[in-house]
């Protein structure tokens, strides 16, 4: 039987937010995760050079992280949870783009309502 995605992206949300704490390694649970995501993309492949956990403000440790590895372009993807939304919270790609000196893609994720 297979997982049920949105399960699986309930507690992964809830393991990352600290609000579930079991004896799950949670690298294994995040490199499983992209593994079962990059099998879910088929044809579509992608490299993944390095999981990294880190605690602090996204858009803080995107940019602090990008600069110490010299990368050359952030890709990032975004839900555009809707104007009112980021303009009330502020996206991370948002504050990515203001504050980093490396150039910043952003990808408009597929809503998921659309796919079904």
């Amino acid at each position: 039987m297979g997982r049920d995605p949105k399960a699986e992206w309930e507690y992964a949300k809830q393991t990352l937010t600290g609000k579930r704490r079991d004896n799950i390694p949670l690298i294994n649970g995040l490199e499983q995760f992209c593994e079962d995501a990059k099998a879910d993309i088929g044809e579509k492949t992608f490299i993944t050079d390095e999981i990294l956990v880190i605690r602090g403000n996204p858009a803080d440790i995107i940019v602090e992280e990008s600069e110490k590895r010299n990368c050359d372009l952030i890709v990032m993807g975004t839900h555009g949870h809707g104007i009112i939304a980021d303009a009330v919270m502020g996206s991370t790609a948002r504050q990515v783009m203001r504050r980093s000196k490396k150039p910043v893609l952003v990808v408009r994720l597929p809503d998921e309502r659309s796919e079904k």
